[in-house]
């Protein structure tokens, strides 16, 4: 039975870790939006809208990429 300051541990490192990939997966989502914008803003059918749900489909492939850089170096 894990002690009070293991379970301690591991929920801070868990917030800590979660903390991390949420901020990471944020700063990703703004720059792909952006790039999508940028390159779609001139077709007919685009909305941003649309722009959103093609960054969001982005985001988990450059996080993949993405996040063992950001735990090597944090």
């Amino acid at each position: 039975m894990p002690s009070v300051l293991s379970r301690y541990i591991a929920k801070r490192f868990s917030a800590s870790t979660a903390l991390i990939i949420a901020a990471a997966g944020i700063v990703i989502f703004v720059g792909e939006y952006v790039e999508v914008l940028r390159r779609f803003s001139g077709e007919d059918l685009f909305t941003p809208l649309l722009g959103a749900k093609l960054a969001s489909m982005r985001v988990p492939i450059v996080l993949d990429d993405v996040l063992s850089f950001i735990f090597l170096f944090g």
